[in-house]
């Protein structure tokens, strides 16, 4: 329920016997393979050169995380890669929303509990967008979608985050940024790297 995105898919392709493991894995990797194309055609939506934007989709490619997230098959990538589609969609659209970017904003917001937040970014952009009025529809229908998704939850769990949030231990990455999460995490990557 925290993320009801995956667990529709997963729960969809279980019922037709696909093994979940590799359905996750798939999503996953579909997910690292849009933040690698996004990152490199939002830097040259956005201006960049062509180099830039193959440094984008390389460091993107080389970042150790995504890819370890994409392999076993976590939320992390799949969400990132529908943000990078998104935005991506909506430079390409010359900043304008349409059917197909509502479709991925929607699909960003329904992948994390925090994932709605993204779509408040973009609100004050709608006004710029010489389309505003279907925009503005668009925009409250993925609204009203999403109110039924908070109301869902807090049906459910009492509250309008999942149960995992409060799950997290206090001194976790999650809940305290002091918890020196960086220096772990690159232990880790050093670890790993001279394993090789």
């Amino acid at each position: 329920f925290s993320n009801p995105l995956l667990c529709l898919v997963l729960v969809a392709t279980a019922a037709v016997g696909a093994p979940s493991i590799w359905v996750a894995r798939a999503l996953g990797l579909l997910g690292l393979a849009l933040c690698v194309r996004g990152s490199g055609r939002i830097v040259r939506l956005a201006g960049g050169s062509e180099r830039s934007a193959l440094v984008a989709a390389a460091a993107t490619l080389g970042s150790f995380p995504l890819v370890f997230y994409a392999w076993t098959g976590l939320e992390t990538t799949l969400y990132a890669g529908l943000v990078c589609a998104a935005v991506w969609r909506w430079l390409e659209r010359g900043e304008r929303l349409d059917a197909v970017g509502a479709l991925l904003f929607f699909l960003v917001a329904v992948s994390r509990p925090e994932a709605p937040l993204v779509l408040l970014a973009f609100v004050p952009l709608l006004g710029r967008d010489p389309g505003r009025r279907r925009a503005t529809g668009l925009a409250v229908t993925v609204a009203l979608v999403l109110a039924l998704l908070v109301a869902l939850r807090f049906a459910y769990f009492g509250d309008v985050v999942p149960n995992t949030f409060h799950a997290k231990s206090a001194g976790t990455a999650d809940h305290d940024p002091s918890s020196s999460a960086l220096v772990g995490a690159l232990g880790q990557v050093a670890t790993f790297a001279l394993g090789l």
